[in-house]
């Protein structure tokens, strides 16, 4: 923009020069200043045009600055807002990092829990084991018990019915005789000792039965003991499985969490990649928007060479083909193309009547920088869409870092672009400002000339953010490029060398570039513009 300003500066003073050197030759003062000369006048005409256009272009490069600044503001409101989020998703990690280690306490406290009630229903359970066996021993006690008691008043029950037969006896005794008085008093004897076993076996029978109720109050206690343990077993073990429970339950929050965690460290790293990828994609656009579209242009082009010699069959006189143009490499569809019109490249000439002949030998295609020595085979192919065969797509071996990109039609509409910068095929030097006009339903700009070169065929266009346009095809009409290569119609492939063991290439180069010679001439009388 600051040379297209300077350039201005200077053609405004040197046309002023111009007039007042004119002015004052013609009248030889400031007193009597006769009209300006035809062509000074012509001059001073062409100055305010062209300063009329000057302006026009300053002011329209201001409104694309202030275009590019607002464009600039919005990706960096962008990245805050980014940032911002990325923020609170580190704040939202951080809480989740401590539920985390929450639920592992709680797991660790959980699984204690788990491990004290279990050692306490094992205990309760030896307890209860223990209970089970005194009980046991107080039941043989008991039966022991109950087997002498038994016993005891069998003996008692005997000695009863022996003191009443003694009785009886004795009452027989008396009755019968006096006599037998000795007889009596044994029997009575016998009767005293049957009393005093009786009373021996009562209280003997008392003592049991006193030892009894005691053994089955210790009975009855340690059955107690036995069911009261085993409601404490039972106690213990409904809070170990639900302890148990609960540990699986925390255990499986705490995968969860683990897991959890392990996502949103994933998204974040993504978040940042994203932030990253979107903070080079921002930095890339700002380094964009800086460049010039003569740096751009300068970085993409290319000094392209299309050579090949051609022998007359009947005299055996030999024609070299060596066009040498400068144009820059755009990226098309994944490919890494360099336009060319068809004619530029030396591609219609015919020094034999009838046509291209059959001898064709040392094809070379050549696509070098525009610093140091070009090395051959840089071009593999020509690629001729058939809907425009005067513009041809040189394809290049080499990578496309520099490569410019096609802005398209659909996109010269959408930005309601008028003006395009104008640069010249054969000279690197020569350039201008057009004004373009789409045509209706076509891929063609109307262009006319505002200042500095005119058009000429093969010259292209290039917006004034280093965008391409398209290729001359006629002084005042321009074929905009497409974003991608049409598949239907199938484009001609002009071979520039050999592949692998193909020998016949040169033959396909003869037969590809006749047929492409044909849909020009074609093309030329059908197109109506």
């Amino acid at each position: 923009m600051r040379r297209s300003i300077l350039i201005c500066m200077l053609d405004v003073m040197v046309l002023s020069v111009l007039a007042l050197n004119a002015r004052h030759t013609a009248g030889g003062g400031a007193g009597n200043i006769p009209a300006p000369t035809g062509r000074a006048a012509g001059l001073i005409e062409e100055g305010l045009r062209n300063e009329a256009g000057y302006r026009e272009e300053i002011a329209r490069l201001e409104a694309r600055l202030k275009e590019s600044a607002e464009i600039s503001r919005k990706a960096l409101e962008q990245a805050a807002l980014v940032e911002a989020r990325a923020e609170r998703q580190r704040a939202e990690n951080l809480q989740a990092l401590e539920k985390l280690r929450a639920a592992e306490l709680a797991a660790m406290q959980a699984r204690s829990q788990a491990d004290v009630a279990a050692r306490e229903a094992e205990l309760v359970s030896r307890q209860a084991e223990e209970a089970r066996a005194r009980t046991r021993e107080f039941e043989a006690r008991e039966r022991e018990a109950k087997a002498q008691a038994e016993a005891a008043l069998a003996r008692v029950a005997l000695a009863e019915k022996l003191a009443e037969e003694a009785e009886r006896r004795a009452k027989e005794i008396e009755k019968s005789a006096d006599s037998r008085e000795t007889e009596i008093l044994a029997i009575k004897e016998e009767v005293a000792r049957a009393r005093a076993e009786k009373e021996v076996a009562e209280q003997r029978a008392k003592e049991l039965r006193t030892a009894l109720a005691d053994r089955e109050a210790a009975l009855h206690a340690a059955r107690a003991a036995e069911a009261e343990a085993s409601a404490k077993a039972a106690v213990a073990l409904t809070e170990r499985e639900r302890l148990a429970q609960k540990t699986e339950q925390v255990t499986e929050e705490l995968v969860e969490a683990r897991v959890s965690v392990a996502t949103l460290k994933t998204e974040d790293k993504e978040k940042e990649a994203a932030i990253a990828k979107l903070e080079a994609e921002k930095k890339k656009a700002v380094e964009e928007q800086n460049a010039s579209v003569w740096v751009r242009r300068d970085e993409a082009m290319r000094r392209v060479m299309v050579s090949y010699t051609e022998q007359n069959g009947s005299s055996g006189r030999l024609y070299r083909v060596n066009k040498q143009l400068f144009m820059p490499l755009v990226q098309v569809g994944g490919f890494t193309l360099v336009p060319a019109e068809f004619k530029a490249l030396g591609l219609k000439k015919s020094f034999f009547g009838g046509g291209l002949s059959d001898r064709i030998t040392d094809v070379r295609g050549v696509a070098a920088p525009m610093v140091g020595e070009a090395k051959s085979g840089s071009l593999r192919t020509l690629i001729v869409p058939v809907e425009e065969p005067q513009v041809c797509l040189a394809h290049a071996s080499a990578a496309g870092v520099d490569a410019l990109k096609p802005v398209t039609m659909a996109g010269i509409k959408k930005r309601r672009m008028r003006t395009a910068m104008l640069f010249s095929y054969n000279d690197v030097n020569a350039y201008g400002l057009v004004e373009i006009v789409p045509m209706l339903g076509r891929d063609y700009l109307r262009v006319r000339a505002i200042s500095g070169s005119r058009p000429q065929v093969g010259d292209y266009l290039l917006t004034d953010r280093g965008e391409f346009i398209g290729v001359m095809v006629e002084n005042e009409v321009c074929y905009v490029l497409p974003q991608e290569l049409a598949s239907e119609p199938k484009p001609v492939i002009i071979p520039l060398r050999a592949y692998g063991r193909q020998e016949g290439y040169l033959t396909e180069f003869v037969d590809r570039l006749n047929e492409v010679r044909k849909l020009v001439d074609e093309q030329s009388k059908t197109r109506g513009f």
